[in-house]
């Protein structure tokens, strides 16, 4: 089994070195901006031709890109890339940059300030009792508009692969065979929650599947996302970390909102983890989270949603979802001689990878029947883990590619044992 999650984890850091185009323009004429200087952690990569074009090789996930009389913009490394820049005369960047380097909003941080302070009469376990269900898919996988074009080109690829085994390891050849058919990693589950003032809370987890393991992760098991909890964003302690800004009120099925818009603070020493920016939906009436939405600072890094549900006065988490970048997975076909011009012709072959989530939460029923012997035992009980009754609880169908991986992975696993 080691053997197994070794290739499945370790395989990003076989797909490093690899050659990238990039052309830069000015957003507002649509015209390229020469003379660009393309940087990765203060490491010069280079500066763009007349053309606003550059080819360039580098182990980076992400790029800065800096021209005179532009704003400074950053990206995620792709095989080809255009990015943007706005020139430093626009009126709209200059005045949200003036906003950006102020401090938060009074009136969204007083908003805050009831959020906060009413964060636990409007949580769930301010109720008697109560119970629901939730579906959870965790999977790595190629980003799902590159599927068809990575595809094509394996399958065109095939034999050149296999010959170049001798240069390139086993689990190289391996991870692209199965990026072809089905992702690389998948996980089901399916919970059940109780919650009794009088006996506490109680999860069982109703069925678990993991793609090549026979035995659940126990430590993935105790994860639980923004569920009963404040989320980072908001806590009081984090104010420092964040800007917050009213910008709207909207209504939102039924109900009107508060529009907040944040976003993490810019620090001048380098901070290591991620930085997204997004907005948060507050219910006018109650002060309870609707609603959060994070997006990546830098393009195509990610974005992270969760969303609450009004029920029974009460605000529960209603759905989630993830998508974190990973690595870049590169498609070499190095016994290939191109002039130059055949060269710019050649099919895009660097292709994202990332990590999903996806939570749904379901049949919420409030109060319930308080069964002392429902609740024995510890917080989290296993009561299923061979994915026979997942069927049940899915809330929609396994694509294809899911379909496979449980196929290709769980043949792998066996292998690799």
């Amino acid at each position: 089994m080691k053997r197994g999650l070794i290739f499945i984890f370790l395989w990003m850091f076989v797909f490093g070195f690899s050659q990238s185009k990039l052309t830069v323009i000015n957003e507002a004429k649509g015209t390229p901006i020469p003379n660009a200087i393309i940087s990765c952690n203060d490491k010069f990569l280079g500066k763009t031709d007349d053309n606003g074009f550059l080819e360039f090789k580098s182990k980076c996930k992400s790029i800065q890109i800096k021209a005179a009389n532009y704003f400074k913009e950053s990206a995620i490394v792709e095989d080809e890339m255009t990015v943007t820049l706005i020139n430093t005369s626009s009126k709209t960047q200059s005045i949200e940059t003036v906003i950006l380097e102020d401090k938060s909003d009074p009136k969204a941080l007083e908003i805050l300030r009831k959020v906060n302070q009413f964060f636990k009469s409007n949580s769930p376990q301010s109720l008697d009792s109560y119970t629901y269900k939730s579906y959870d898919k965790i999977s790595l996988d190629i980003d799902q508009d590159s599927i068809s074009v990575y595809t094509e080109i394996f399958n065109n690829n095939f034999n050149l692969f296999k010959k170049q085994k001798a240069k390139d390891s086993v689990n190289d050849v391996s991870a692209r065979r199965i990026f072809s058919k089905s992702k690389l990693f998948l996980w089901e589950r399916a919970q059940e929650y109780l919650y009794s003032k009088k006996y506490g809370e109680k999860v069982n987890i109703l069925d678990n599947r993991i793609s090549g393991l026979k035995q659940p992760i126990y430590e993935l098991i105790a994860l639980q996302g923004n569920r009963d909890k404040i989320p980072e964003q908001i806590k009081p302690e984090n104010r420092g970390l964040y800007r917050f800004y009213l910008t709207d009120t909207i209504e939102v099925e039924g109900r009107k909102n508060f529009v907040i818009r944040f976003r993490e603070v810019s620090y001048k020493k380098n901070v290591k983890r991620r930085k997204f920016s997004g907005y948060l939906y507050i219910d006018i009436d109650t002060y309870g989270i609707k609603k959060i939405e994070s997006i990546s600072k830098d393009k195509n890094d990610g974005n992270i949603t969760s969303t609450w549900i009004f029920f029974n006065n009460k605000w529960f988490l209603s759905e989630e979802s993830v998508k974190l970048r990973m690595s870049r997975m590169m498609m070499n076909n190095t016994e290939s001689t191109e002039n130059s011009e055949n060269h710019l012709k050649k099919h895009k072959n660097s292709f994202g990878t990332y990590a999903y989530l996806s939570s749904k939460y379901f049949d919420y029923e409030s109060p319930i029947e308080e069964n002392q012997k429902d609740f024995k035992g510890y917080t989290f009980t296993v009561k299923n883990a061979d994915g026979k009754t997942l069927q049940k609880y899915r809330t929609e169908p396994l694509s294809d590619r899911e379909k496979n991986t449980y196929f290709v992975i769980d043949s792998l696993g066996k292998n690799t044992m």
